[in-house]
Order: C-alpha cells, then sequence, then structure tokens
C-alpha cells in the first residue's frame, strides 16, 4: 500500500531512509510522556501536546511498549485516531523483563514479539504500525545473532500479515 502523507510547509522534510515515505524532518519522542519519568501533566494535557505537534506540522511519532506501559503510546494513539492516515508511528518491541541481572538475555519466548505487536497496536488504537523496531539496550544489544533472527522473523510476518509497514 502506498500511503501519501500530507505535509505542511511549516517544517522542511525528506525522504526517511528506504521507505519512500516523505517526512518532515523533526519527529516526536514519546518517551518525554510517562508520569513515571518526571511528565507531570494530566493525560488531557499530553494528548494535547502531542496533537500541538501534529497541528505544527510534525508527521512522525515515535513510542515503545516499555515507556512505561499504557502511557505514551495510549497518548499518542488518543491524540492522533482521527488523523492516524496521516501520520507515520513506529514503535518497538523489547525484552527487558526477560533480561538476567547480569544483563545477558534467556531465550525469548516464540510468539513474544507477535503479542507484544497486538498489545501495541491495541493501545495505538491502529490497525497498522508503520515502522516496528527491535529495541535497544537492554535489547538488540544483548540477544545472540539467532534471537535476533528469530525476533526479526516474526515482525517479517507481521509485516507480511499487514499488521506492519516496515521493519527496522
Amino acid at each position: 500500500e502506498d500511503k501519501k502523507i500530507r505535509l505542511t510547509d511549516k517544517i522542511p522534510s525528506r525522504v526517511l531512509g528506504k521507505t519512500g515515505v516523505e517526512l518532515p524532518i523533526l519527529g516526536y519522542g514519546g518517551a518525554a510522556l510517562p508520569r513515571k519519568w518526571g511528565n507531570t501533566l494530566s493525560t488531557q494535557d499530553r494528548a494535547e501536546l502531542v496533537r500541538h505537534a501534529y497541528n505544527s506540522g510534525i508527521r512522525y511519532f515515535d513510542t515503545a511498549v516499555s515507556y512505561t506501559y499504557d502511557d505514551s503510546q495510549a497518548i499518542i494513539g488518543q491524540a492522533l485516531k482521527d488523523v492516524r492516515d496521516n501520520v507515520f508511528i513506529t514503535t518497538k518491541v523489547d525484552f527487558w523483563d526477560i533480561t538476567k541481572p547480569d544483563g545477558r538475555f534467556t531465550k525469548v519466548p516464540k510468539g513474544e514479539a507477535t503479542r507484544q505487536i497486538k498489545m501495541n497496536l491495541s493501545e495505538l488504537k491502529s490497525d497498522y504500525i508503520d515502522a516496528i523496531f527491535i529495541h535497544g539496550t537492554p535489547g538488540v544489544e544483548q540477544m545472540t545473532v539467532e534471537q535476533c533472527m528469530e525476533v526479526h522473523a516474526e515482525l517479517v510476518k507481521a509485516r507480511d500479515n499487514g499488521l506492519v509497514r516496515f521493519v527496522g
């Protein structure tokens, strides 16, 4: 599917990597939204902040389930649900709770990435994710190549099933 995002002339734009999608050069990082990490705004005010970014020309929004569960993604989903097809949303799968205290990974359960994708979709109030990534530390840096490839295979399957447009 070729998704064309309507841009404003407020922010210069460029094509994002090899996606072919043109986006403003500024994006919105959802890690600043969680209350647990110091954001003192109400849920409504945080949703209005995200919407203000959209109204100002931002079309790229990044979040992750680990940005304190049911906070960042849910706020972005709420703020952008009526303009979903005019934004590019990235999120991640991560395996923080699977690490051992020494930082080494245990085996990632089969289907865990798929489970997280479904949770991400629910929180984002969307039936697709524009791009999905394997989260960083702790994450892909602590995984073996084999573990990364198993997770990557799940992400590719989600892309092939239309749940995800791009895998990173």
